[in-house]
Parts: structure tokens; sequence; C-alpha cells
């Protein structure tokens, strides 16, 4: 498969802010797994940016990225509602 998985929530947020397509999240026990489009249309791969995440090298619009990510928290919500029922 074509893409970029991580359970980090705030990669989740960064990548979403820069594009990235998320195609779903799953859940796994107590563990979310965010699954983005490996490529977006300004960046060809999600995993060049996420090390430039984990070493602190990566520029953001804060705006965005706080909106990504509560787009982000309530699409989990949502998945964990409609699992307990």
């Amino acid at each position: 498969m074509n893409d970029y998985t991580t359970t980090d929530i705030y990669l989740a947020a960064t990548l979403s802010a820069l594009d990235y397509i998320l195609l779903d999240i799953t859940q796994e026990e107590n563990k979310f797994i965010f699954h983005f489009e490996k490529e977006s249309k300004s960046d060809p791969d999600a995993n060049i940016n996420a090390d430039q995440y984990w070493t602190g090298n990566l520029l953001v619009d804060p705006k965005t990225l706080f909106s990504k990510f509560k787009e982000i928290k309530a699409r989990m919500y949502d998945l964990r509602r409609s699992k307990n029922g």
C-alpha cells in the first residue's frame, strides 16, 4: 500500500497541515493509527517531512496546525463513539 502511517497525533496534525490526505484512522486497543497518502500536492514524500518533524526542522503555519489537530481529534472521538455503540 502506498501510504504513510503514524501513531503520533502531533505528527498526524503536522502532515495534515502540510496537505497530506488523511485516508483513515484506525484503532488497535488503546492506540490510534493515522493513515496518510504518502505524497501531497507540494511534497513528494511524507517520510522526508516526518524526519524533519522529528529533528525540529519543519515549519508549519500554527493556525492551520491547530485547526487540523482539532479535526483529527474530532474524528478520533467519532471513531471511539462508533465502536462503543
